[in-house]
């Protein structure tokens, strides 16, 4: 009698798909680990590999972390599909992430690729890709008024102006702090909070906020603080900060001589 053998296969043609899901915002601030998903049938997801670069014209910066160097490397340029462009990730249950903690740049646009690889060898040819900034720096933040010490019989608005260098301001804070019972203004009247409160303002360079002169004090004292945040979600820090005494009433003058209806020689 012959022995049969039967080995059954299963035949593969079709590219995985791998999507991103982090990087996911024009700016970012922070970037420990870049993930995303991916699905394959009928063989199922072997790896996915994971692609980060930078331009500075005319040479292509490729990360090459661990495994393949310690930062960007310039000299990985004259090929995209070299294999050490392509950082191997971690995939569990349909997902799969790459952790790249040092390296980022601020100011520096970086574009995110993923490929996916199956179990038949079959690469992924659609690739995923996720252009960003990334941005770590601190906005600045001024207050034009009031000035600092500075004593005033009226305070129509407090005015400030803000700056950012790499993305944008997405927001204006101010605090209002009376020194009276270190109650804080919150828009609308003064409240009690156990820590900062600051009022969110909108965006853009110049700010101001206003506050009707029945809500201060004759001989109060105010303190204001200002600080921005932008767009990644980066805060001024120190905020700036002023203080002032507010004094509305009028002097009195007390004419002690003459007397009235005295007679003088």
């Amino acid at each position: 009698l012959l022995a049969t053998t039967y080995h059954q296969i299963t035949f593969d043609a079709t590219p995985p798909v791998s999507t991103i899901a982090d990087p996911n915002a024009a700016f970012e601030n922070s970037l420990p680990t870049l993930s995303g998903a991916a699905s394959d049938s009928p063989s199922g997801i072997k790896e996915v590999r994971a692609q980060i670069t930078y331009l500075v014209d005319p040479n292509t910066y490729f990360w090459r972390g661990p495994g393949g160097g310690t930062a960007f490397d310039s000299a990985a340029t004259t090929s995209l599909s070299d294999p050490l462009n392509w950082r191997g990730s971690t995939f569990t249950a349909g997902s799969w992430s790459y952790a790249i903690s040092t390296g980022w740049v601020t100011g520096t646009a970086y574009t995110v690729k993923a490929r996916g690889e199956d179990n038949a060898g079959n690469l992924q040819t659609s690739l995923p890709s996720y252009a960003f900034t990334f941005d770590a720096s601190l906005p600045g933040s001024s207050i034009t008024t009031p000035e600092n010490g500075k004593q005033y019989k009226s305070l129509p608005a407090i005015a400030g102006v803000a700056s950012e260098g790499v993305s944008s301001v997405a927001e204006n804070q101010v605090l209002v702090q009376r020194q009276l019972d270190s109650f804080y203004w919150n828009g609308s009247t003064w409240q009690f909070s156990g820590s900062d409160l600051y009022n969110l303002l909108a965006g853009g360079g110049a700010w101001t906020l206003s506050i009707p002169a029945t809500h201060y004090t004759d001989g109060g004292i105010y303190s204001v603080k200002s600080r921005a945040k932008d767009t990644p979600g980066n805060l001024t820090s120190p905020p700036a900060s002023a203080a002032i005494t507010l004094d509305v009433s009028s002097p009195t003058v007390v004419n002690s001589t003459p007397l009235a209806s005295a007679f003088y020689n």
